[in-house]
């Protein structure tokens, strides 16, 4: 049952098991985009992204934004909005971005 007193079947449950672990991650993992621009020297200075691949806007300073080992960077929401609604890999390049282990760990 959900706080409501509604019975929720186990399908939803695990789906909302899963959303709240990738909000954890997520807001443990985001930065600035201009403190990823300015602190992550394994990323070339003229390969750095500056547009979104999901939502295809440029980034602007203050905005949050994700990556992982693939570097892809995303705005935070429409990460979010990706991992929940299609599966936990890169929209780019397919590589996952959240594992399993990830995903239990965040769960608790």
């Amino acid at each position: 049952m959900d706080t409501n007193g509604q019975i929720i079947d186990a399908t939803t449950r695990d789906s909302i098991h899963i959303e709240g672990a990738i909000e954890k991650l997520l807001e443990e993992k985001i930065v600035l985009y201009k403190d990823y621009t300015s602190n992550f020297t394994c990323v070339e200075k003229n390969d750095r992204e500056t547009t979104c691949s999901i939502c295809l806007e440029e980034y602007k300073e203050n905005d949050s934004v994700f990556f992982r080992d693939c570097h892809h960077l995303f705005h935070r929401e429409c990460i979010e909005r990706w991992l929940k609604q299609h599966d936990r890999k890169c929209p780019y390049c397919r590589m996952v971005m959240i594992n399993n282990e990830e995903l239990a760990l965040y769960s608790r």
